[in-house]
């Protein structure tokens, strides 16, 4: 169980994010809007705006660092604002914006 009482799962990934059949959908909180990409730390966009969202995986890739805290995970989403399929930050999960295990939530 997560902090939060719901049922979590690591998702493993071979950096491919592409796989068939259709990816699974996992639940994730973000504190704040995060800026999409269309690879890890690639062009912009889009915007995933605060709140809970499905991711379909991660992928390792450039750190995203502001302060002390850091994260090299992106999650491939459907954007809020803009394109589908792209890329955010595992920096702007809640609880997770630290390079830790990268948990997320399944079903909802």
């Amino acid at each position: 169980m997560g902090p939060d009482g719901k049922k979590t799962y690591r998702v493993r990934s071979n950096n491919s994010c592409g796989s068939a059949p259709a990816p699974q959908k996992y639940w994730v909180d973000t504190f704040e809007d995060a800026p999409g990409h269309s690879s890890p730390g690639g062009a912009r966009t889009g915007t995933l705006h605060k709140g809970t969202h499905y991711v379909f995986c991660k992928v390792w890739g450039p750190k995203k660092q502001v302060g002390d805290s850091y994260n090299h995970w992106w999650l491939k989403t459907d954007l809020d604002t803009g394109q589908r399929n792209q890329l955010v930050s595992a920096y702007y999960l809640t609880r997770w914006a630290t390079m830790k295990p990268v948990t997320i939530t399944a079903g909802r």
